[in-house]
């Protein structure tokens, strides 16, 4: 199962296994960086348009969402 890196640091921090090889050397502030931006979308015509559709539906579910949460993206359903 791959990790975020997010939750890859949240262990290293924890000085959990693996504390070794990670070290933080600076935290940033939330408001020092602009979010990165990942579009979605369907290409009109692709060969495989009708399952890119149903991929890009479940992203956008609120499942889909939720699970984008977990894994460190901010959705519109993230938690304040």
């Amino acid at each position: 199962m791959k990790k975020s890196i997010r939750s890859i640091l949240a262990v290293e921090a924890a000085g959990n296994e693996g504390s070794k090889n990670v070290k933080l050397v600076e935290k940033l502030s939330a408001d020092s960086y602009q979010p990165v931006i990942c579009p979605i979308g369907v290409i009109n015509g692709a060969r495989a348009e009708p399952v890119a559709r149903t991929f890009v539906d479940a992203v956008l579910s609120l499942q889909g969402q939720q699970i984008l949460g977990r894994y460190g993206f901010i959705t519109e359903y993230s938690a304040p």
